[in-house]
């Protein structure tokens, strides 16, 4: 490590200040996004654990909300390898979502609403971490539901809702992860 002489570091740091390829900023300037986000998430969860039922029209917001934010952040990181970096892992953040979606269609089991805001959920989340949020998610719906099991609560067709654990996931992943 060299002397600090101008902002340089003597380790190919240009600026102290700024972030360096790779590095991923979790609040920053995209708090206030971040904090709609986890309200919006927070509200589709609340209305799917008491209703069953998500409006289409509140989701369709955060959806669209969704979209223009990934283009702004793709659209802005576009140049250089932090761009590319970002495009590539875009099938990623978005997997989870179209897995749900078409097990949804093919088998009705799990709702078509929770597809459509686990994509959102992948465009709103730091690049990359759209299958650790997916699978913390199924593995608190799972410990939930073995509880539910295990003091009888529930039984083998019992419908336990989804975005709430979306919910928790994303909060635990912003939080924690």
């Amino acid at each position: 490590m060299g002397n600090r002489i101008n902002g340089n570091w003597g380790n190919g740091e240009k600026e102290v200040g700024k972030r360096r390829c790779g590095e991923q900023e979790k609040w920053g300037r995209n708090m206030w996004i971040t904090i709609c986000f986890m309200i919006w998430l927070g509200t589709l969860g609340l209305l799917d654990l008491c209703y069953r039922k998500v409006p289409i029209w509140l989701m369709a917001v955060g959806t669209v909300a969704a979209v223009g934010f990934a283009l702004c952040r793709y659209l802005a990181g576009a140049g250089g390898w932090e761009g590319l970096e970002r495009i590539q892992r875009l099938p990623y953040d978005l997997a989870p979502g179209g897995i749900l979606l078409a097990v949804s269609m093919i088998t009705g089991k799990t709702g078509l609403a929770d597809g459509i805001v686990l994509l959102a959920t992948g465009l709103f989340l730091e690049p990359g971490s759209g299958f650790a949020v997916f699978s913390l998610s199924l593995f608190i719906l799972a410990l939930f539901s073995v509880a539910l099991l295990l003091m009888g609560k529930a039984g083998r067709n019992t419908k336990v809702p989804y975005l709430p654990f979306l919910w928790l996931a994303c909060v635990i992943q912003m939080v924690w992860l």
